[in-house]
């Protein structure tokens, strides 16, 4: 089966934005599956004492340790403390950002894209990275008996080296969240004081991924609003299984029931089956924070298909 490219559903955008509930949604589909973080649990967290969704300690999840045994038996290099799923060419940090992150510009990406594959041992690493973003697919597949896997790890460069895997038959979902509650949603989860950064951070984000429409064919991106998913939940997880070419199944009510083994932040602890649209940007931002937002991303929250401002 290994000659068998692996149905692989990527969703990108800006982090807060709502992953983590479709995460849990779509691994409660029968041919889905989904742990949501593929680059393992999220930096600066004491894995000792970091938590599987399922609510066993990550390090003693018997989930994850014969995904660790698997993917080891297949080849790869995979430990609990280090995936080696990242795309990383370089220690150095702007030789990596150089390499291997979205430039904010199409033009200077379409340049990098052509001069970098020149550079000696750059796609090797780039290579034996798919290679372990592979097994790692295909070892959580066979753990768990489905058919199709999701990544919610959200990086915009991703889609380019998946997309160009003859493994992997990659659709995409861009998940796009209102500014105001995206931006609210950053500087809560992030600490983030300061309105400006946060914005930029969402704008940036999502305007990435957007740019990346340009790796993957029209029929394999799929724009989903947050708004749409908490308002219905059914109608958008059907439309997300006629994209991807599965059938249609009724979402549980107790879909947080399922056996899930979701990382990432720390809302894969706290999900309920109570789906509804986040507003508590309407007592976090003040008027001259919405000027300010505004400002800064109001024209790509109109082209994202949002009315404000």
């Amino acid at each position: 089966m290994e000659n068998v490219k692996i149905p692989y559903v990527y969703i990108t955008g800006s982090s807060f934005s709502g992953s983590t509930l479709l995460s849990f949604l779509l691994n409660s589909h029968q041919q889905m599956v989904s742990i949501s973080e593929v680059q393992g649990p999220i930096k600066n967290v004491v894995l000792d004492k970091y938590l599987c969704s399922c609510g066993e300690l990550f390090l003693r999840c018997p989930f994850y340790l014969e995904l660790e045994k698997r993917i080891n038996e297949l080849g790869g290099s995979f430990t609990l403390k280090d995936w080696h799923t990242k795309f990383l060419i370089y220690d150095h940090k702007w030789l990596n950002y150089f390499f291997v992150r979205p430039l904010r510009n199409s033009f200077l990406e379409r340049i990098r894209d052509i001069l970098v594959p020149l550079w000696p041992g750059y796609q090797k690493k780039i290579d034996n990275t798919c290679r372990q973003n592979v097994m790692l697919a295909r070892s959580v597949l066979t753990i768990s008996n489905k058919q199709i896997f999701v990544d919610a790890q959200k990086d915009s460069m991703r889609i380019k080296y998946f997309q160009e895997s003859d493994k992997l038959d990659l659709y995409v979902i861009h998940l796009v969240r209102d500014v105001r509650g995206g931006v609210a949603s950053i500087m809560k989860n992030l600490n983030i004081n300061n309105v400006v950064k946060a914005t930029k951070i969402w704008y940036t984000k999502n305007m990435n991924s957007e740019r990346a429409r340009r790796y993957v064919p029209p029929s394999r991106w799929f724009r989903l609003a947050y708004d749409d998913l908490c308002a219905d939940t059914q109608g958008t997880i059907d439309r997300i299984s006629d994209f991807v070419g599965c059938k249609r199944v009724t979402v549980p009510k107790n879909f947080y029931d399922s056996e899930h083994h979701i990382i990432g932040n720390r809302m894969r602890l706290t999900i309920s089956g109570d789906i509804k649209r986040d507003d508590s940007w309407k007592k976090r931002l003040n008027q001259e924070d919405l000027k300010i937002i505004a400002r800064i991303a109001g024209e790509a929250n109109h082209f994202f298909g949002y009315d404000w401002p």
